[in-house]
């Protein structure tokens, strides 16, 4: 329990960094209004699923990073090494990255960090993930439907189907601006 606590802990942080920082320093303005519900496409099968996360190695270096693992390294050289290797929460992991999730005692992700590192990896598509009474909510600056399919496929255990999914309408560098430019 005290492992699981320790990973929401770190989501936490990586959420709260995610709103800090401003994922959308690098992202262009969205043209979408904010605050609109978006219905997610359904979804796809876990072979599918499996072809989405493979594809996108960004995303799978930043859930690693959102594991936060000793011996569960973000980095692209442990990405390709465990290609093909089991699939935990989305991702493919060696035997030995397996291994020290099974010491650290996570046995379930927290879903908002693993949406939050996908997220970090798009930040053109993604304008942040926060919490909302006990709900995970995904906010949008554009409509991309294979972003969109993968968020999906990170969707985990009984949280699959309850996620919400909304226009940003605006980066959250966007909104930060003019508190920096009065120097707050």
């Amino acid at each position: 329990m005290t492992a699981i606590r320790g990973i929401r802990g770190v989501a936490g942080i990586f959420i709260a960094l995610f709103a800090l920082v401003g994922c959308q320093a690098f992202s262009t303005a969205s043209s979408l209004p904010g605050g609109r519900l978006i219905e997610p496409p359904e979804r796809p099968d876990p072979a599918a699923c499996e072809v989405l996360l493979a594809d996108d190695v960004d995303a799978q270096l930043h859930i690693r990073a959102a594991l936060g693992v000793e011996g569960v390294p973000a980095t692209k050289e442990a990405v390709a090494a465990a290609a093909g290797g089991e699939r935990v929460f989305g991702v493919p992991l060696s035997t030995a990255e397996i291994e020290s999730l099974r010491a650290a005692g996570i046995t379930e992700p927290d879903q908002a960090a693993l949406l939050a590192g996908l997220a970090f990896a798009h930040p053109d598509t993604f304008a942040g993930v926060r919490i909302e009474d006990g709900a995970t909510v995904v906010q949008l600056l554009r409509i991309d439907d294979v972003r969109l399919r993968t968020a999906r496929c990170l969707e985990v255990g009984d949280t699959i189907g309850r996620v919400r999914y909304e226009t940003a309408g605006a980066s959250t560098a966007e909104l930060d601006a003019p508190a920096r430019e009065r120097g707050g």
